[in-house]
């Protein structure tokens, strides 16, 4: 697909009730429409292979977005449990994702706040990492809470990634080719939202809807229309109108809607031969609220299995090693039972859990840590932290996972308190040290120190605690190809002080 292609899904946006602080989120901003791989299995699925009851374990590049100054993006606490709400909404396709890579995050203004698709493709193609499903979790992703761009990535708004939405799930259907079950309705009976259709009276047998945007070329002075068949109650179409499911039921409801305590929509509906009908919400790309949703259907599921299968082979990894779920729960070892600490280089550890590959480190102010101050995932059993305020209680803890499993349960909660432990770290002395350029996106930081003394060394930390660089130079810090972030620059001097200053890096 020609990248205009893409540039042209900003003219696609559908109504909701939803906000993304004053401004209306709407439920996704895929654009309908069949693709022709859809349309060719849907021919005769019997050609295509599924695999039923094997497990394709799909891979997941997962970005965090965040603004220019480094702030806003969505916390690995927060992308955890989106992952693992993702995961349950799977449940029962056998299709098991997994974290190609550790989740990536930029620092970008543009992408994070992107008010039109063209802005989020081309944060993609800027991005994406070749045969994984690429995801962007932002502020506002044009004006939607999500939308799926075919071949190039899925964006997710951070409002709409809670551990009880199903956004996500919403969205990585549509990447799998699935479409709305209200498919054609999208734009009302007339495509564009111009002729009002009341649904007390017989849906006509045929809706139109934008075409546009599933064309292999981009033509600017040409609106190209195409006509969906409204489904049917009696099932007598179910084969080829809208999403050309027969397991889905007939909806014609393209706005978000509350379902009932049977999970039905409280708007009655009129199908073609004057049948009337309820919409049934449980399905996920449905537009009900997420308390109605829950499951994707048989045919559904059939049909994202062969696109993986064969549209997306090459994401397949043969020779992947797949991770055992996480065995267990994590004990804090140290610093427990209000044990003083200093508040600078602050040293936590906690014992290794079997299948576990990484861990999130929580560190908060309040006994249950759910306002959480310091976030972070790290790859061994202990974390260092150099930002820590002197004189304060906090209390932590941590969870482990690995890149197979999200869901595992956070430890028990320990506090320490900080003290001014090495008296060489005073505010004078910060005073006289500064980082320049900082905020950087060259390659080198000049160290300007006004001091008497003279530096020893500069090591360069990582928000995860580990070690990226050391060098003797006194006057400068070269970045290399360090990815862009948040980095703690910690500076010795002869005297013996050390100073830590924070250091943001964008790419």
């Amino acid at each position: 697909m020609n990248i205009k292609n893409l540039l042209v899904l900003s003219f696609c946006f559908f109504l909701s009730g939803s906000l993304i602080g004053q401004k209306p989120l709407n439920p996704c901003g895929t654009p309908p429409g069949k693709s022709l791989w859809l349309k060719k299995y849907q021919e005769n699925p019997a050609n295509f292979d599924t695999r039923s009851g094997d497990p394709l374990y799909f891979p997941l590049t997962v970005f965090s977005v965040g603004d220019d100054t480094g702030l806003g993006a969505f916390s690995e606490t927060s992308t955890l449990d989106a992952l693992c709400r993702l995961q349950m909404d799977f449940e029962g396709t056998d299709i098991y994702f997994y974290l190609h890579s550790p989740i990536k995050f930029l620092y970008n203004t543009a992408y994070f706040d992107h008010e039109t698709v063209v802005q989020g493709a081309n944060m993609m193609f800027d991005n994406n990492v070749p045969n994984t499903l690429n995801n962007y979790i932002v502020r506002n992703p044009a004006g939607n809470c999500g939308y799926n761009l075919p071949y190039a990535g899925v964006a997710l708004g951070k409002a709409c990634a809670n551990p009880a939405d199903h956004t996500w799930a919403h969205e990585v259907g549509h990447a799998l080719s699935i479409q709305h079950p209200f498919l054609g309705w999208e734009g009302g009976v007339s495509y564009d939202g111009s002729e009002f259709h009341d649904y007390n009276e017989a849906a006509p047998e045929t809706v139109l809807y934008d075409y546009t945007l599933f064309k292999d070329t981009l033509i600017l002075d040409t609106l190209i229309i195409d006509t969906a068949y409204v489904e049917k109650m009696d099932g007598s179409n179910c084969h080829f109108a809208a999403d050309g499911f027969c397991d889905t039921a007939p909806d014609y409801l393209a706005q978000r809607w509350p379902c009932d305590g049977d999970g039905n929509s409280l708007i009655e509906q009129t199908d073609p031969d004057g049948v009337k009908f309820y919409s049934q919400g449980a399905n996920f790309m449905t537009y009900a609220f997420d308390n109605c949703a829950n499951s994707f259907t048989p045919e559904q599921i059939a049909a994202m299995r062969a696109n993986i299968l064969t549209e997306k082979a090459d994401y397949i990894d043969p020779s992947l090693e797949i991770l055992a779920p996480v065995d267990g729960i994590t004990s804090l070892q140290y610093p427990i039972n209000d044990e003083m600490v200093p508040y600078s280089g602050t040293e936590l550890g906690w014992e290794e859990v079997d299948n576990a590959t990484a861990y999130l480190v929580q560190l908060g102010f309040e006994p249950s840590v759910t306002a959480v101050l310091f976030d972070t995932i790290v790859y061994a059993n202990q974390a260092t932290f150099y930002d820590l305020n002197q004189n304060y209680k906090y209390y932590w803890r941590v969870k482990a996972f690995n890149d197979f499993d999200f869901c595992n349960e956070f430890s028990g909660i320990e506090a320490f308190e900080t003290g001014d432990f090495v008296s060489t770290n005073d505010k004078s002395l910060d005073q006289l040290i500064h980082l320049a350029p900082n905020p950087v996106s060259g390659e080198v930081v000049a160290i300007i120190y006004s001091g008497n003394d003279s530096i020893e060394s500069v090591v360069m930390y990582n928000t995860h605690g580990q070690k990226v660089k050391t060098t003797l130079n006194q006057q400068r810090l070269e970045l290399g190809e360090n990815d862009g972030g948040l980095y703690y620059i910690q500076i010795q001097l002869s005297s013996g002080s050390t100073i830590t200053k924070k250091l943001l890096v964008f790419n």
